[in-house]
């Protein structure tokens, strides 16, 4: 995963339809830009969609990696909003995607199209980001994780760059998050954490 640099994000909270891409063992955190391969029929559909309207598409995680053609209820209401931005055919049934997360979101109701996934959903805001607990957390979350990059030696220089000078506490926690070896479950718990404050104190508690 790669930083986004500016942060992306939206002031809008209201509800709206959204194309959605179903992912299997893996959990996209806003602020972060990912590869993905699709060679679903029904996901395929669904980007192309989006891509005919504003490339914005929800990404959530399957309950069920082994499940090829997931109903609504397999799948986890907490999601990321996300955007493509660029497109690749590999083949007739194979997609390459970069996608970049925007915002956490809650899915809230499934239409009823059969062609492909799609789904009402509504932007989730961070809360406590600017408090002095928050604050520092941060400096811990920072110090820490150059100690965790030194033993991981596949993480990115230019993501230890991004996590030292980032000034958004919400940003940092889910770029740290991100390049931490953990399991989808935690990776999930902190997609699903509002608050700041305790979103850092989890990516502490799994770095320790």
């Amino acid at each position: 995963m790669t930083p986004i640099d500016p942060r992306p994000g939206s002031a809008d909270h209201e509800a709206h339809a959204y194309p959605v891409l179903p992912l299997r063992g893996i959990v996209v955190f806003p602020h972060m830009i990912f590869p993905l391969f699709v060679g679903h029929e029904k996901a395929i559909r669904a980007i192309a969609y989006a891509m005919k309207s504003d490339a914005r598409i929800v990404l959530a995680t399957q309950k069920d990696d082994g499940d090829d053609d997931p109903l609504p209820a397999a799948m986890h209401d907490t999601a990321t909003l996300a955007i493509v931005q660029q497109l690749f055919r590999l083949s007739n049934d194979i997609v390459k995607l970069r996608i970049a997360g925007l915002s956490r979101v809650r899915v809230e109701t499934y239409s009823d199209r059969s062609d492909y996934y799609e789904a009402t959903a509504s932007c989730l805001p961070d809360t406590d980001a600017g408090t002095m607990e928050a604050e520092a957390l941060a400096r811990s979350v920072v110090s820490d994780f150059m100690r965790y990059a030194m033993c991981h030696r596949k993480i990115p220089p230019d993501v230890v760059g991004v996590v030292q000078s980032t000034s958004d506490f919400a940003r940092l926690a889910d770029i740290v998050a991100s390049h931490l070896a953990i399991r989808i479950a935690d990776r999930l718990a902190i997609l699903g954490t509002l608050s700041v404050v305790v979103r850092l104190e989890k990516v502490l508690d799994l770095m320790n």
